[in-house]
């Protein structure tokens, strides 16, 4: 029997400790680097999901007061889910007011409540200093005005606003100078005071 030399052992596949160290470390920073935009889009995500559901329940009750033709068609900001308050976030109320007295009595319908709290601030500013918007059998407002959306970061980059003109029309607000801020229909940043 003849010996050519020792056995070889295979070839050992894998990362040394320096090599895991330096991947980590980049994939840290990577994402690290990645929260803050991550934040922002989920900021913006829920700014546009508060906005959206508010506008078209404006919508809602501007299509109601037509098909309706009697009466008054009332929606508001809600606390208790029967009378009107301008801080729509504690939630809205939808409901004929057949009685126009601006808050839902038992003989009336109540056709949308929406008792989501949300992380900010939905205000209602309107005509005449009312916290609520009323729409007649032609579709007009009785209200006219804003509706303001802070989240309660403050961050008006996702500050949000509906417009209410008075043949009913709503108009969301939209960042017409690329500056990542929503302006108003005066062209106006929107800016968020959000109270403590």
């Amino acid at each position: 029997m003849q010996v050519t030399g020792q056995a070889r052992l295979p070839a050992q596949a894998g990362f040394t400790l320096a090599e895991s160290l330096s991947v980590l470390m980049i994939a840290s920073i990577v994402l690290v680097a990645g929260i803050p935009a991550f934040q922002s889009g989920i900021g913006s995500m829920r700014s546009r999901h508060v906005i959206q559901d508010a506008f078209h329940t404006i919508q809602h009750a501007r299509d109601l007061a037509i098909q309706h033709k009697s009466g008054t068609i009332t929606l508001c900001g809600s606390m208790d889910g029967m009378h009107c308050h301008a801080h729509w976030g504690y939630g809205w109320i939808l409901f004929a007011d057949d009685n126009d007295n601006h808050r839902l009595d038992a003989d009336e319908v109540l056709y949308r409540r929406n008792d989501k709290i949300l992380a900010g601030e939905l205000v209602w500013r309107g005509s005449g200093g009312r916290p609520y918007v009323r729409f007649d059998p032609t579709g007009y407002a009785m209200e006219f005005g804003a509706l303001t959306w802070c989240p309660d970061s403050g961050d008006t980059r996702h500050a949000r606003q509906i417009t209410l003109n008075r043949p009913g029309r709503a108009r969301l607000s939209r960042d017409r100078d690329h500056d990542g801020i929503h302006e108003d229909m005066n062209m106006k940043s929107l800016a968020c005071e959000i109270a403590s």
